[in-house]
């Protein structure tokens, strides 16, 4: 059916965002989040996590990468 997927995104944005609260200096965790966002063309909320990760970690090449690509979404 069409909620599964919704369930699933709901299910593990709410386990990382647990997560970062946890870790708040982790950047994999707003990587995976950054990620997360993009498989469900959230881009604003996507954009919002990577720049999380270039300010934890300025030279996430990967991450700058990512966002170049938001940007010209």
């Amino acid at each position: 059916g069409q909620k599964e997927p919704n369930v699933y995104f709901k299910t593990r944005e709410n386990n990382l965002i647990a997560e970062i609260a946890k870790n708040p200096n982790d950047k994999n965790l707003y990587k995976v989040l950054g990620a997360l966002y993009l498989e469900n063309k959230m881009f604003r909320d996507a954009e919002e996590a990577f720049n999380v990760v270039l300010e934890l970690d300025p030279n996430e090449d990967e991450t700058k990468e990512s966002l170049e690509k938001i940007r010209q979404i």
